[in-house]
């Protein structure tokens, strides 16, 4: 019943996203990369992204839903998607790590007030790029953790037991360095409309950063 339910909201939501006006951000650092292998389909409950890198190929990210056979290939070099095999994505034999399982530090470490969207660690405010800060993910090792903001205004989520928040305008990704809070500089992150959503996934290896519009629908790779 769980599953029906979440399952047809996520079609409602997606059908409501549809009928929006569609508004895209002027600029960004990296590129919007669709996935139409994983398109037509309401997303299920549970159902999730998986990252590994290819031991062969460094500069390469494999990415798979878990719900969809075959897997896309991320060349670094061309920063480019590819479609591949289950085979494949064996084959590439890298540490996989699993994006439902990732999720926001303790609140202890570092925060997001949901009444004025700013972030602090500890009493400390920290100032993100995007005055509306919209999600954290905690790195693997717990040593940094990724920052999405966006120019804003905040929005409610339709989705709001998948990700945080939806905003208006330019999105922005950082990365806080722990336990010093100490944040880098901001990369564009683009997205297709106002409204939707993303959220973040760290790879195993730390050294990129995926956000993935939460119907699985296109993604975008910041690399550290």
């Amino acid at each position: 019943m769980i599953k029906v339910l979440i399952a047809g909201a996520v079609v409602t939501a997606g059908v409501s996203l549809a009928m929006r006006e569609q508004t895209t951000p002027s600029a960004a650092d990296v590129p919007l990369l669709v996935t139409p292998l994983w398109q037509g389909e309401a997303a299920a409950y549970g159902q999730q992204l998986l990252l590994r890198r290819d031991a062969q190929a460094s500069r390469d990210l494999l990415i798979k839903h878990s719900g969809h056979a075959g897997a896309y290939r991320y060349d670094g070099s061309t920063r480019s998607l590819t479609a591949v095999s289950d085979e494949q994505w064996t084959r590439a034999g890298g540490e996989v790590a699993e994006c439902g399982k990732q999720g926001p530090p303790s609140t202890q470490v570092l925060r997001i007030d949901q009444l004025s969207h700013r972030l602090f660690a500890g009493s400390r405010e920290l100032s993100v790029a995007g005055p509306v800060a919209l999600a954290l993910t905690e790195s693997p090792s717990h040593r940094a953790v990724a920052v999405l903001s966006a120019s804003g205004p905040a929005q409610p989520s339709l989705l709001p037991f998948l990700a945080a928040g939806g905003a208006a305008g330019q999105r922005f990704h950082q990365v806080v360095s722990l336990p010093d809070a100490a944040l880098t500089g901001a990369v564009r992150v683009p997205v297709q409309r106002n409204e939707d959503v993303l959220s973040g996934c760290w790879s195993a290896d730390e050294k990129a950063i995926v956000y993935y519009h939460v119907l699985f629908a296109y993604l975008s790779v910041v690399e550290r």
